[in-house]
């Protein structure tokens, strides 16, 4: 076993060593090269001495809607936190934190915080096997804080503007990337200015945002570095409001009006999905981008 290792560490420094002169001769006349640096990164990969960078810590906010209508339930929260769980584990210093969205903006609360740490021991093995904890325990710890949301009567009420603003507030290290996950039906009803999504007429963007921000609701750059996700958005019926009617045209309407609300507050993307967010794949090694 030691010899086949050995010889497996010999044949790649030959080949190493067959590479330096085409690296040499590539660097000649920079006066930033550094061939040496660059074999020896080579040979440490290749022989794993080496571990790849650790990707850079995000902020994940997930803010449940579970007024009467939306699509949050266990099994949607479980579901999302499937996708944030393991995204947070391969980004050590990570936080994921569940907030119940309120009648208003103050009642808008979090309930529970788990964050990632970075690994103790060196090692792909390692490194797996400490995620999966982490994953494992989170979840757990998320799950059970969630499950009180759902034991109260479902709130009559989505102030979904308002709870997006609460979390917005409560700020992201500096240059950290932030995601803020809403499971909902997007239809915001009552708060401030007393919107019914449900039923009323959808303001046009342009109005929306005008209104928003005068009562200093999803004001500028307070989401900036922020990625949007409103999940579970789908064209189910109103619950108990039989007369408000359900179309494609009112759904795109709410889309537009939330997407340039949301886009003015300085979000660097807005997703809408019917199913759990597909958080960003763009891997940022020792910051945000």
């Amino acid at each position: 076993m030691k010899r086949n290792v050995l010889q497996s560490i010999l044949q790649t420094l030959a080949f190493v060593i067959a590479l330096t002169p085409i690296t040499l001769l590539n660097g000649c006349g920079r006066s930033d090269a550094a061939p040496e640096s660059n074999v020896l990164t080579v040979v440490s990969k290749a022989i794993g001495l080496a571990e790849e960078p650790m990707l850079a810590a995000e902020m994940i906010d997930l803010v449940i809607d579970a007024s009467e209508g939306s699509s949050a339930s266990l099994a949607t929260v479980e579901a999302t936190l499937n996708r944030v769980l393991p995204y947070a584990a391969a980004r050590p210093g990570s936080s994921v934190r569940l907030w119940a969205l309120g009648m208003e903006l103050s009642d808008t609360r979090m309930v529970a915080s788990v964050a990632s740490a970075a690994p103790k021991r060196r090692g792909e093995r390692a490194r797996k096997t400490e995620a999966l904890r982490f994953v494992d325990t989170a979840k757990q710890v998320l799950m059970q804080a969630a499950m009180p949301v759902f034991e109260r009567a479902a709130k009559k009420q989505s102030p979904i503007a308002e709870g997006v603003s609460r979390v917005a507030y409560s700020r992201a290290p500096a240059g950290m990337r932030r995601h803020i996950i809403v499971i909902t039906d997007a239809r915001q009803v009552g708060g401030t200015l007393k919107f019914d999504f449900e039923c009323d007429s959808v303001p046009d963007p342009a109005t929306f945002v005008e209104r928003l921000q005068s009562n200093a609701i999803l004001a500028p750059e307070t989401l900036t570095d922020t990625t949007i996700h409103f999940s579970y958005v789908a064209l189910e019926a109103v619950p108990k409001r039989p007369g408000c009617i359900v179309t494609l045209a009112r759904a795109q309407q709410i889309e537009a009006a939330w997407r340039a609300a949301l886009s003015a507050a300085g979000a660097r993307n807005v997703s809408f999905t019917t199913d759990a967010p597909q958080l960003d794949t763009h891997r940022t090694v020792g910051g945000a981008s």
